[in-house]
């Protein structure tokens, strides 16, 4: 069975997402930092979706979303779909540590999990 990983896969499209591609025969690996908005995921497939409890904006959330997927588990598509939308507002409001975390989410964890 080929696998697919999806990240911000606990609510809204990503959670559908995981949902489809479990219905259309992959492994999913639902990743998300919140086990709980997760387990109902995991319960409605089980066996087909797997919960992945991580935070890609860090490199130890990154580890282990690639610890997750076993070495002789196909991997057929990575959808970066955690994001987020923050800082929002006034440039001269913009603080140097929302910006780090707007680039760790967008940039860094698409970039490094891709690799």
């Amino acid at each position: 069975m080929e696998t697919v990983i999806v990240t911000g896969g606990s609510s809204g499209i990503g959670r559908a997402l995981c949902a489809a591609l479990a219905q259309r025969g992959f492994a999913v690996l639902a990743v998300a930092r919140r086990a709980s908005a997760l387990q109902s995921l995991v319960e409605a497939f089980p066996g087909v979706i797997q919960a992945v409890v991580a935070d890609v904006a860090t490199p130890e959330g990154r580890d282990a979303v690639a610890a997750a997927l076993g070495p002789d588990q196909p991997l057929r598509f990575l959808v970066h779909n955690a994001g987020t939308l923050e800082p929002i507002g006034p440039l001269t409001d913009l603080s140097v540590n929302a910006l780090r975390a707007h680039f760790a989410v967008n940039l860094e964890a698409p970039l490094f999990l891709s690799q």
